[in-house]
C-alpha cells in the first residue's frame, strides 16, 4: 500500500495500525498469504499410502523465486519457506518460524516488522519499566505514522463492506477489491469469501468491464490461469489495486485449511519473546 511516500508490505500495514507484539502471529500470516497471492508460495496435493495401505493425502507447500527483499517483512518469511525440505507442510513452516521467533512469532514483529516501520520513521521505539523495575521495549507511532494508519484504517473498513456486495452488485463489489487492492489480506473475515471474490472479479474481466482505480485495466494478463506463473514482487510494495482477479483465484484455490495448517504448529505461549512488550495505540 502505498502510503504518502511510504511503500508499506502487508505485515507492516497491518502492524501500523497497532504496534504491538500481541499481533505478531497474524502480520507472519499475512505475509504468507501474500506470497500465496503473488504465487511465490502455493499449496499442492500430495498422495501417499498410510496406515494399511490407505491413499491420503497432503497439502504441501511450493516455494518459488522471490524477487523482493529477502531481509523484509515478507522475504524473511519466504527464506524460512525456502529452508524447508521438499514436501513440507504449512506447519512446517510455522514451526521453522517458532524455532527462531518464538511459539508467539513475537521475535518476527520485534526484529524484523517494528524495525522496518521504524526505519521509515512511522514508529519510535522507547523503554519503560513494569512495576517500575521490569525494563520492556516498546513502539509508538510517529505523526507520520499516524497520518498513514488512518488510510490503512480506511482501505481496511472498505475491505469489510465486500461482501455485502458480492451478491447484490458484484460490479460494485469488483469496484472495490480492484479499489483496496492487497487491504484485503488485512482482513480475516473475508478470507472465506476469497473464492467469490474471485469469481466477480473473473465476471467483470470478461465483460471487459473492470478498471482499476489508478486508470489501468483490470483485464492486464496477469497469467495463463493455470496458477504457474508467478508474480515478482518489488521491495516488498504493497500498492492499492495491487491485486487483481488470478491473485484472488490463487488465495480462493490454496486457502482451504490455510489457519489450520499454520496454527497447527503452535505448541502455545510467547518463545522466543525476548524483551516483549508491545506499543500503544
Amino acid at each position: 500500500m502505498s502510503i504518502g511516500q511510504h511503500a508499506l508490505s502487508p505485515p507492516e500495514a497491518f502492524l501500523l495500525l497497532k504496534p504491538d507484539l500481541d499481533d505478531s502471529r497474524e502480520a507472519a500470516k499475512i505475509a504468507a498469504l501474500y506470497l500465496l497471492a503473488q504465487r511465490v508460495f502455493r499449496m499442492k496435493s500430495v498422495e501417499h499410502s498410510g496406515f494399511l495401505g490407505i491413499t491420503r493425502t497432503t497439502d504441501v507447500l511450493d516455494v518459488g523465486h522471490y524477487a523482493g527483499d529477502r531481509g523484509g517483512p515478507v522475504g524473511a518469511v519466504w527464506s524460512k519457506g525456502r529452508a524447508l525440505q521438499d514436501g513440507s507442510t504449512l506447519a512446517d513452516l510455522a514451526k521453522s518460524m517458532q524455532s527462531e521467533w518464538g511459539s508467539g512469532l513475537k521475535g518476527y514483529a520485534r526484529d524484523i516488522v517494528l524495525p522496518a516501520l521504524e526505519s521509515r520513521g512511522l514508529v519510535k521505539g522507547y523503554h519503560r519499566k513494569i512495576m517500575g523495575v521490569f525494563p520492556v521495549h516498546q513502539w509508538q507511532r510517529t505523526a507520520a505514522g499516524e497520518t498513514a494508519s488512518i488510510e490503512v484504517a480506511a482501505a481496511k473498513q472498505t475491505a469489510r463492506t465486500i461482501p455485502d456486495f458480492l451478491d447484490n452488485d458484484p460490479r460494485q463489489a469488483a469496484a472495490l477489491i480492484l479499489a483496496v487492492g492487497s487491504a484485503v489480506l488485512l482482513v480475516p473475515e473475508l478470507r472465506p469469501h476469497f473464492a467469490e471474490m474471485a469469481r466477480v472479479m473473473a465476471a467483470q474481466k470478461s465483460d471487459g468491464s473492470g478498471s482499476s482505480t489508478d486508470g489501468s485495466s483490470s483485464t492486464g494478463d496477469s497469467g495463463s490461469g493455470t496458477g504457474e506463473q508467478r508474480h515478482e514482487p518489488h521491495d516488498d510494495k504493497f500498492e492499492l489495486g495491487g491485486l487483481d482477479a488470478a491473485d484472488i483465484d490463487a488465495l480462493s484455490s490454496d486457502l482451504s485449511g490455510f489457519d489450520a495448517g499454520f496454527d497447527a504448529g503452535d505448541s502455545g505461549g510467547d518463545g522466543g519473546g525476548g524483551d516483549g512488550g508491545g506499543g500503544g495505540d
